[in-house]
């Protein structure tokens, strides 16, 4: 049967699985820094329309801030949580 640190890991995860991710955005140089890749790469993405951006007008033209769920997904990054929980699965 499952122990009690089973099913409180089951539990934790279904509830973290259900909290939506807060749309928070970075910029292109903190998406790179996470991501580990370059600055062109981020842009490349952002072109192939690959990670969800939205534009902040500046004088000089734009800014491109970047969604951090849709960088997670595109580069496959775990969040802190889901780290946490991988480590303390039975």
């Amino acid at each position: 049967m499952f122990g009690v640190k089973s099913i409180i890991f089951l539990v934790v995860k279904k509830l973290i699985t259900q909290i939506p991710m807060e749309k928070e955005f970075i910029s292109i140089q903190d998406a790179a820094d996470l991501s580990l890749k370059s600055i062109q790469t981020i842009r490349r993405a952002i072109k192939s329309k690959n990670l969800r951006v939205k534009r902040q007008k500046t004088p000089q033209g734009f800014n491109y801030m970047i969604e951090k769920s849709s960088l997670y997904e595109f580069y496959k990054i775990k969040t802190t949580a889901e780290a946490s929980a991988k480590i303390e699965a039975p």
